[in-house]
């Protein structure tokens, strides 16, 4: 059982624009507690006429969120059968560094959507997320579609390399082995491979709101893929995750402004998450297994 603390690793984690930071390979995504973290995890769109390409994207259930960000200058990946396609020409993992170049998108006001086909194993969707993060392209817009056939967006910022850190100065966040090791952050594994889907967003709801109770935030949300889970299971499982924490931020904004939670302003969405950050980690299992 942790200890009351009122400041804790992941609440002490602070990177600008940052929905998400990410270690490959055995490491850590971790959400942070911008405002801008909230600003178009889910979009719906009327027309969905092209949007997948063919692709058969998972299906996301329906959420608050709505995108509302620019896409006109997105770069489009589209991944099935371990084959990539990058606005409509087929490409290698090697090319993604020249296409990236000479396209021009800026690593954080430019974005990459990844249409991912639903049965697409993992391990070639982290190939490609490494990449791009070799060449600091690092926003991700993981792309499913609601029950009704509209568009629904998931978004990340993957972490710099190593080398792209230290030249940009940026901080790297800690890899989860070593947070627990360290034994002092309370870690609630979910492991993708299971797919239990909506009982995960229970799972986190009752876990923090323990912590919540105990004025505590040394607390993370550890979620696991191994190479052969399917991207649905991955995108799936973490969707709800993160709707574990929109519960109770949703709840926290109706008892202190009796308003709701995706239309507060920057003033009250700092008090909102304020003790609560989003400390979520997604940890990929070593090369071999665990």
């Amino acid at each position: 059982m942790m200890t009351n603390k009122k400041s804790g690793w992941p609440g002490k984690v602070k990177v600008a624009m940052a929905i998400a930071g990410a270690v490959i390979c055995g490491a850590v995504i971790i959400q942070c507690n911008s405002k801008l973290d909230e600003q178009g995890i889910i979009s719906k769109t009327k027309s969905t006429e092209g949007f997948t390409q063919g692709i058969n994207v998972p299906v996301l259930p329906e959420s608050a969120y709505r995108f509302k960000g620019d896409s006109t200058d997105a770069l489009r990946f589209y991944i099935a059968k371990d084959k990539l396609t990058i606005n409509g020409v087929n490409r290698e993992l090697k090319e993604i560094a020249s296409v990236i170049e000479s396209g021009g998108v800026p690593s954080l006001s430019g974005h990459i959507e990844l249409i991912v086909d639903k049965d697409q194993k993992m391990k070639f969707v982290r190939d490609v997320q490494m990449e791009l993060r070799k060449v600091d392209r690092r926003k991700i817009h993981y792309v499913g579609q609601t029950n009704q056939g509209g568009k629904a967006e998931s978004i990340i910022l993957l972490p710099p390399t190593p080398e792209n850190a230290a030249r940009n100065g940026i901080a790297t966040q800690p890899n989860i082995s070593d947070i627990e090791n360290d034994g002092k952050t309370d870690i609630l594994k979910i492991d993708v491979g299971q797919n239990d889907g909506i009982v995960n967003q229970r799972k986190v709801y009752d876990f923090v709101t323990k912590h919540m109770k105990a004025k505590s935030t040394d607390y993370v949300v550890s979620t696991k893929f191994d190479d052969d889970d399917t991207y649905e299971e991955y995108l799936l499982n973490v969707f709800y995750v993160k709707e574990g924490f929109h519960q109770l931020y949703q709840e926290r904004s109706q008892q202190m402004f009796g308003k709701d939670y995706f239309t507060i302003d920057q003033k009250e969405f700092k008090a909102v998450r304020e003790g609560v950050p989003m400390a979520i980690s997604i940890a990929e299992a070593p090369e071999g297994g665990e």
